[in-house]
């Protein structure tokens, strides 16, 4: 698979830079972001079970405590991001340990980096979930008045031709 190549099978001309590039281990943030996808995943296709999303979460949390206040500001809005889907999800089977782990992480986050910072990040990340709901409702509003549209140019088009 990918990653798996020895030394030497590279293409002709491929240059030693991108080759190290690969072989570079993910970043701190790749990972975050790859775990919350994870979290995302989970509570979209098997809401009931919540393993997956409890693990992320306590990660998310125990990467921040050891980041400390210092080096926490670039990955709060990726920690902030699916603690808070958690919490203004609206599914009917919600277990209430998650949302209550989700909010202790929040509370967390709060001490860490201040409430300024904090409301700055939460801010941010409300916006973002925001803005993709309204882009998602556009696109559903516009993919249910296409069909109609469509069939009466098509209408239309015969017509003429037939006339």
């Amino acid at each position: 698979g990918e990653g798996e190549e020895e030394e030497g099978s590279e293409p002709a001309g491929q240059s030693k830079g991108v080759a190290q590039e690969e072989e570079r281990p993910p970043s701190l943030l790749w990972v975050m972001k790859k775990l919350s996808v994870l979290a995302k995943r989970e509570a979209a296709d098997t809401p009931k079970i919540h393993l997956k999303r409890t693990c992320v979460f306590k990660f998310l949390g125990a990467m921040a405590v050891d980041l400390g206040r210092e080096k926490l500001s670039p990955y709060l809005t990726t920690i902030i991001g699916p603690l808070y889907r958690e919490l203004d999800s609206t599914y009917a089977e919600h277990d209430p340990t998650l949302k209550k782990l989700s909010q202790e992480i929040i509370e967390l986050l709060k001490k860490l980096v201040g409430l300024e910072s904090f409301s700055l990040a939460f801010a941010t990340v409300q916006k973002q979930a925001t803005q993709r709901r309204a882009i998602r409702k556009r696109h559903k509003a516009m993919q249910v008045s296409s069909p109609p549209l469509i069939f009466k140019r098509v209408c239309v088009y015969i017509h003429m031709k037939s006339h």
